[in-house]
């Protein structure tokens, strides 16, 4: 019966590191569930690097606007815009046309009016 008693406590301690160590591997697996992985941030790169080029198509494609004179960068889907456009209503032109493309999750309008 005595030796139960000095057992029990070690018994119990080694439940408690088993229990520990379980919680720990369960939370570092999450937190590398959260990590993208090199595929994710290639794919993010992709698709950003298209949505850059649908938006500088549409630019191209706008007569009143210089696609030569704006700047587009895209980062996870925002896009960028700096750059020179001739009137507000161009500029509005441009952002209706930028929110319609695929993908684009917000935009950043840097764009100030310079007449040509």
């Amino acid at each position: 019966m005595q030796n139960r008693k000095l057992i029990a406590p070690f018994f119990a301690a080694a439940l408690l590191s088993v229990a520990a160590a379980s919680s720990f591997a369960a939370d570092t697996a999450v937190a590398q569930a959260d990590m993208p992985t090199a595929t994710q941030k290639a794919a993010v790169a992709i698709e950003d690097s298209v949505i850059t080029a649908k938006v500088k198509s549409a630019l191209v494609s706008d007569k009143e606007v210089s696609a030569l004179k704006i700047n587009v960068v895209t980062k996870h889907g925002v896009v960028i815009l700096t750059g020179a456009i001739p009137s507000p209503e161009a500029g509005a032109r441009v952002l209706k046309m930028v929110a319609s493309i695929e993908g684009v999750k917000d935009i950043q309008n840097q764009l100030q009016v310079s007449p040509s």
